[in-house]
């Protein structure tokens, strides 16, 4: 990384809360179920906050990343128990209101690549890890360069509230929501009529926002907000790279490496709540013993170098 800022390194690869059985979603085919997944530093504070979008999503954490994080700090509520260093800047970025981060991603709203029209959705190219975005002073519409870049086109749904549904809540190549409605309550039914607490309901549903087809190319940003109706995981996909804002920033993270995840091969069948919390309760606790091995093993290396240094 770039900067002297304190880092927490994360190994994340959870399924999504909430998800069952793959199905035709998303990219408009079958698929297996894939977990979220993180690996990689993520910087303990954001920085840079008030510069242009387009300024800010170099070294940034991707959009995929902070979704891998936002279902790491839900799983918590589900009996999964973080690390302290984790769990704090799992809470910086999801129970700090009034701040966010550009994700190092691009949507380009004028790239419909082989997709067909689908109502409702606006075809787009989902860029990760854009090289620049330019403007066209003629027609004032943003640009991705994408060359080197990892591009996916994808159905966007409108600005609305993601909904749960058997693969989860987020396309995890994409980061954008499966679907989406206008009003927060039917998003909250959707977790609610699959055994989640209404308390659960209320604090994952966050508020997305899209553009429109032929609107050109899109900053990507995550925020936390109370305003509007969003809440702790508002993802904008619909705002222009020249804007700017004092409480968005930068988030560094380190770059993950490419390549298929380790559970991509796993295949479950559709559990309850419950069952979440068991299965992470039996995570937690191997996370715990792990963590009271390695300490032990710290403490032994310092005492034998107490030992040679007598």
């Amino acid at each position: 990384m770039k900067t002297t800022l304190s880092v927490v390194n994360f190994n994340v690869c959870e399924y999504p809360v909430g998800a069952n059985t793959g199905g035709v979603v998303g990219l408009g085919k079958e698929r297996d179920l894939s977990p979220l997944t993180y690996k990689g530093e993520v910087a303990t504070e954001i920085t840079d906050k008030g510069k242009q979008y387009k300024d800010l999503h170099n070294d940034s954490i991707t959009a995929q990343g902070l979704e891998a994080l936002w279902n790491f700090y839900l799983l918590a509520d589900l009996g999964n128990e973080p690390t302290e260093e984790e769990a704090r800047i799992l809470s910086y970025l999801f129970d700090t209101f009034g701040q966010g981060n550009v994700c190092n991603n691009g949507v380009d709203y004028n790239d419909h690549g082989d997709l067909s029209e689908k109502e409702g959705y606006s075809r787009a190219a989902i860029v990760t890890h854009p090289k620049k975005f330019t403007k066209n002073k003629e027609t004032g519409l943003w640009k991705i360069g994408s060359e080197g870049s990892e591009v996916v086109h994808d159905y966007v749904p409108g600005t609305g509230f993601p909904l749960l549904t058997n693969d989860g809540t987020y396309n995890p190549i994409t980061f954008v929501p499966f679907s989406t409605v206008t009003d927060r309550e039917t998003a909250e039914a959707s977790y609610i009529n699959k055994g989640f607490s209404p308390e659960f309901a209320r604090k994952v549903v966050s508020r997305f926002w899209s553009a429109k087809e032929g609107e050109g190319a899109k900053s990507v940003v995550r925020y936390c907000y109370v305003g509007w109706g969003n809440g702790r995981f508002s993802l904008g996909a619909g705002y222009g790279p020249g804007d700017r804002d004092d409480d968005i920033g930068r988030l560094f993270a380190s770059r993950p490496a490419s390549g298929a995840s380790p559970a991509d091969e796993i295949q479950i069948e559709p559990v309850s709540p419950a069952e979440y919390k068991r299965v992470v309760g039996e995570l937690s606790s191997t996370r715990r013993r792990a963590a009271d091995a390695e300490k032990a093993h710290q403490t032994l290396k310092d005492q034998l170098k107490e030992l040679v240094g007598e």
